[in-house]
């Protein structure tokens, strides 16, 4: 097994066993049967960083990877400056895909008025977890965050619908604020929406 998957797996057992916000994500990782130990590390950390970006704990497995480059650096294992500057490159070259093949959006919760919709939350059917767009940024769609539906501010411009009225409404939507929303971002949002309007 190559130093980087053993060190890495010294440091899930040992997180385990702490009594800290990793436990529960630690746990997941040893008992995920579909962990792919035989793959490279790479692909390991891969595979865990899109499982916790669909399952809501992606924030928690960035600074898991953080303290795991704190460990490598006082853990005498060969290649410690690999393991170290691995930690913090980004494997985003495939996960908005990704994510277009595996989210299946049930509603969508648009923020803002009749003329300025600025904010789109979509919700998982299954999990109810909830993708954010930020309408008037330009969006980096291999690095977005999914969190817990019961973190959307329920505000007094924050409004639910089904996918087909959600779409029609983005449609008919002015935008007369200064700021417009990035039109290719708003355009790959939409297409995102159109696939999942059953």
């Amino acid at each position: 097994m190559e130093t980087r998957k053993v060190a890495f797996k010294n440091f899930v057992i040992l997180k385990m066993s702490k009594n800290d916000k990793y436990k529960n994500l630690a746990c997941d990782i040893i008992n995920d049967s579909s962990l792919p130990i035989d793959k490279s590390f790479d692909n390991l950390i891969k595979y865990i960083d899109f499982q916790t970006m669909m399952g809501g704990t992606h924030e928690i497995f960035g600074d898991f990877l953080s303290e795991f480059k704190e460990y490598c650096k006082n853990t005498p294992v060969k290649k410690i400056e690999d393991i170290v500057s691995y930690c913090f490159t980004v494997f985003n070259s495939d996960k908005w895909n990704k994510i277009k093949d595996n989210f299946c959006i049930g509603t969508v919760y648009l923020v803002g008025n009749d003329e300025d919709i600025y904010k789109i939350y979509c919700i998982e059917e299954k999990s109810k977890n909830a993708l954010k767009f930020e309408l008037k940024l330009k969006v980096d769609f291999n690095n977005l965050i999914i969190i817990d539906q019961q973190r959307i501010p329920k505000g007094k411009l924050t409004r639910k619908y089904t996918v087909n009225k959600a779409i029609d409404i983005l449609k008919k939507c002015s935008y007369q604020s200064a700021i417009p929303p990035n039109k290719k971002s708003f355009s790959e949002i939409m297409l995102f929406l159109e696939l999942n309007n059953r």
